[in-house]
């Protein structure tokens, strides 16, 4: 039933996101076709209007952003599950497990995760729900600001060349289509490897 479920929420994201959009384009349609003649004030209250179409079309792609990475980790879980069980050999159940935990797991058998298809795509999906989780929508903070042992959180994959210490991730329609692409392909990798 799991492995159904895995399934289900991929095809339930992908027509959410399919749905949520066709509505933002046809709202941001008609607005545009109010605003004809308009001065730059009025269009910009309009636009950043909590009700805009623009806000909703962001709203939406940070939803299927998340719960892109939530399937992700639901899938190692999986992968967890098809190899060796419901526990991990610290003794942790894996549906508690953190996401580096079950990497490490599969990584002791060596199953190298990092090296599955698209991957890096993953991680990249990651870290833009990661930066509206838990930074405030921003890019991650330079090495100087990490902890001691942490640095690895400065990190950048979604904009790498950009080294501004405090840096807004500007979301577009394609962080989600390719997420939903990159998700979906590791996916089916993933049942004909483990059979999830």
């Amino acid at each position: 039933m799991l492995d159904d479920l895995l399934w289900q929420e991929l095809e339930i994201i992908k027509s959410f996101y399919a749905r949520a959009l066709s509505w933002a384009a046809t709202e941001t349609a008609s607005q545009s076709a109010g605003l004809a003649g308009a001065d730059e004030e009025t269009i910009e209250q309009v636009v950043v209007h909590p009700h805009s179409p623009y806000n909703f079309e962001q709203i939406v792609i940070r939803s299927v952003i998340n719960e892109l990475n939530a399937l992700c980790e639901f899938s190692l879980q999986n992968v967890w599950r098809a190899i060796e069980g419901e526990v991990l050999p610290s003794g942790e159940l894996v549906f508690t497990a953190s996401r580096g935990s079950i990497e490490q797991a599969l990584l002791d058998r060596q199953i190298v995760v990092k090296d599955w298809p698209r991957w890096l795509d993953v991680l990249k999906l990651k870290e833009l729900s990661e930066g509206f989780k838990h930074r405030q929508r921003m890019q991650p903070f330079p090495i100087e600001l990490q902890k001691r042992g942490l640095e690895w959180r400065a990190e950048r994959l979604v904009e790498p060349q950009n080294t501004a210490w405090l840096a807004p991730y500007e979301l577009k329609t394609a962080h989600a289509t390719e997420g939903i692409s990159a998700v979906e392909e590791l996916l089916h990798w993933l049942r004909m490897q483990y059979a999830i």
